[in-house]
């Protein structure tokens, strides 16, 4: 966007990269005007390392809480595992007894003796009562990690919503503003540079959305993950403790736009739809 200037049409006439006042004649020197020319276009790359930045935070706040939700998801799934390679069961027989799972729970051909044969040491150091309460304590460490993670979101809504909300708007008027006068404007550097900041600006905004949109996905695996754990073969009170963390899974806070709509790909996508067709209709009112 600084060199945009010197391939304008203003003939011989010289132009900065930014507008600028100085108290002093610099159209007249060559080198007074390349040293600021310079000089701004090293200030315009310092500001875009700050924009770029600050507009990343948010997105690496998303990423960073969506792969959380995600190693949640791992510890909840793998509690029982995790549990029989505490007790010092060998790591062949934990793998191949996640297998035998897996392969009963998806072949109903698979013969119940050779599974019930294959499972055995494995069960019966599940029926233990260490193993009840290691399995209690593991599950305690990943519903307290839960409650950090759904504490921490309802934190992170807090601060970003105002931010993401002025941010939305501001964005939606930006859209038609910048749309309708490149459609008004003939001078070329003025369409470029409005050009580079509409597709920045879209491009920043599917970003964000992007993000949003992984931690709601992550969000809603997170459900699945617990409900693959071999709950099943634990007593009561695991079962009882699986269910009370299903109905906890259904609470899911995520970040929203004004405390609306959620920051997601459909609501961004929504909103620039929305902007697209209130241009359009600005548009038309030059035809009359």
């Amino acid at each position: 966007m600084a060199c945009f200037p010197l391939y304008s049409n203003s003939g011989n006439e010289r132009i900065l990269a930014v507008p600028a006042w100085f108290p002093f004649n610099w159209k007249d020197s060559s080198e007074v005007y390349g040293l600021l020319f310079v000089i701004q276009c090293i200030g315009q790359f310092n500001l875009t390392g700050i924009y770029t930045v600050a507009d990343t935070f948010i997105m690496s706040m998303l990423m960073t809480t969506a792969k959380q939700v995600e190693l949640l998801g791992h510890n909840f799934e793998n509690c029982i595992y995790t549990t029989l390679l505490q007790l010092h069961v060998a790591q062949d027989d934990v793998i191949q007894f996640s297998r035998s799972f897996n392969q009963y729970g998806s072949n109903s051909n698979v013969n119940d003796d050779y599974y019930i044969t294959n499972t055995d040491s494995v069960m019966r150091v599940v029926l233990t009562e260490s193993f009840q309460v290691k399995l209690k304590q593991n599950l305690g460490i990943c519903v307290r990690h839960h409650q950090k993670m759904l504490k921490f979101v309802r934190r992170l809504e807090d601060f970003i919503w105002p931010l993401m909300s002025i941010k939305m708007m501001a964005s939606m008027f930006y859209h038609i503003l910048i749309c309708f006068m490149l459609v008004c404007n003939g001078d070329k550097v003025f369409v470029y540079t409005l050009a580079q900041y509409e597709i920045m600006a879209v491009f920043e905004l599917i970003l964000v959305s992007y993000f949003g949109q992984y931690l709601i996905n992550k969000e809603e695996e997170l459900k699945n993950q617990v409900y693959n754990c071999p709950w099943y073969i634990c007593d009561v009170s695991f079962q009882k403790s699986i269910v009370l963390v299903l109905n906890g899974c259904l609470c899911i806070p995520s970040l929203s736009v004004v405390k609306l709509a959620p920051l997601s790909l459909p609501t961004v996508l929504a909103m620039l739809k929305s902007s697209t067709s209130i241009f359009t209709v600005l548009r038309q009112t030059l035809d009359y």
